[in-house]
């Protein structure tokens, strides 16, 4: 049996309702990415928006080797999209609180298993 041949053979994606709040400090988005790790995303983000990574939270680190879509905030984050090369930025609205872990109940994964 072989797993994770391809990033596309494990998705992962975290189930959150964020609360959103239209005045609140935190600006929330989805973060969708392929084959890059979490850290490694929020450090292109920082690269690309001026924004420092200490006002970057999310709820967990996702696979590198997947694809995977999860739940950032950033404080005082710009209310826009980014599309970068291995991941993309949609923004969701704001928040009064930043996304930590207990921000989602649960992951939901899909694997694809060849050769059995």
């Amino acid at each position: 049996m072989k797993v994770k041949q391809a990033t596309s053979d494990f998705i992962v994606r975290e189930m959150a309702q964020p609360l959103l709040a239209p005045h609140g400090i935190y600006a929330i988005y989805q973060l969708a990415k392929t084959g890059i790790g979490t850290i490694e995303a929020i450090n292109l983000i920082t690269r690309s928006w001026p924004v420092r990574q200490m006002n970057i939270s999310a709820g967990g680190l996702k696979d590198k080797h997947a694809q995977t879509e999860q739940l950032i905030s950033i404080y005082q984050g710009p209310r826009k999209d980014f599309q970068g090369r291995l991941f993309n930025v949609k923004y969701l609205g704001q928040s009064e609180r930043p996304i930590r872990p207990d921000s989602f109940k649960a992951n939901h994964f899909t694997i694809c298993l060849r050769d059995l």
